[in-house]
């Protein structure tokens, strides 16, 4: 079950933990999951070579989608650093390890769930989390390089070839921000935000719109993601997933993804086709 919230006066789901489960029995769940996930953890040898099982069915790829936070842009973290100074100016000691928890690879909806959950009263609603957790963000974003090189090469070169598109679960206006940050508006057909879709990651009616957008059924589609909840998004929808697993930032489950890489710029859709066993497809 879930709960409808009012975000900017549009109603969105807020998808979770069951309500009737207590926030310890929660974070008890949480914990268990992220055990038994890490027991399906891919092990990396080499950035080029991963053992990931192959999809069955052969790519016939014809359109590239791209998460922004974590995967183009370095943005995650900084939301894990805003949480922590909000509630630490509340008074509420954090770790950067249940910070992490709290954001890491997690949608907006269910972050406000968390938080809501675990330090009941600390923001009135998820418009008042915002509210507080933005100008925050924006000032560490102003200070640190976000930018992830190789994965915005990559968006402009698969896009001299392929529709490309990005499909964030950030509210529009930061999408709209980072899209003109990495000068990218030129090369992606549209981006679709968390203001558009509902609910949000991992559900895939996100990169249900995405593909349906670009008339294209969701296996014609690859989607770039950094998250657990993210790849789960995308595989569900129906479309191959390429997971950017970089060693310097919090583990992901990246085991549902069809490849592993530590630099997206190392992804070509020759060597993805190959890999899948036809190099003949795209």
């Amino acid at each position: 079950m879930g709960v409808s919230v009012a975000i900017a006066g549009n109603w969105r789901t807020v998808v979770g933990f069951p309500y009737n489960v207590s926030c310890r029995q929660g974070d008890g769940l949480r914990r268990q999951y992220a055990r038994a996930a890490h027991l399906r953890a891919v092990i990396i040898a080499d950035p080029h070579v991963r053992n990931i099982p192959q999809q069955e069915k052969q790519p016939m790829i014809r359109a590239f989608l791209f998460d922004m936070d974590g995967t183009l842009i370095d943005s995650e973290i900084l939301w894990v650093e805003a949480v922590e100074m909000a509630l630490r100016d509340r008074r509420i000691a954090v770790t950067r390890e249940e910070a992490l928890d709290i954001v890491y690879g997690i949608s907006w909806d269910e972050i406000y769930e968390i938080i809501a959950c675990r330090y009941p009263g600390v923001f009135e609603d998820m418009q008042a989390m915002y509210a507080d957790l933005q100008p925050r963000f924006l000032a560490l974003r102003d200070s640190h390089d976000v930018l992830i090189p190789g994965s915005i090469a990559l968006l402009k070169r698969l896009s001299k070839d392929y529709p490309v598109a990005i499909v964030s679960g950030s509210f529009e206006k930061d999408v709209a921000h980072g899209v003109r940050l990495m000068g990218v508006e030129p090369y992606i057909r549209f981006f679709l935000s968390g203001d558009h879709y509902a609910p949000g990651k991992p559900n895939p009616a996100c990169y249900r719109m995405a593909a349906e957008r670009l008339g294209l059924p969701p296996d014609a589609c690859l989607a770039f993601e950094d998250s657990e909840a993210g790849i789960r998004a995308a595989k569900d929808a129906g479309m191959y997933c390429v997971a950017l697993a970089r060693p310097d930032r919090p583990w992901q489950d990246v085991s549902r993804a069809d490849w592993a890489l530590e630099d997206l710029n190392d992804f070509t859709p020759e060597a993805y086709a190959q890999r899948q066993g036809d190099p003949g497809q795209m």
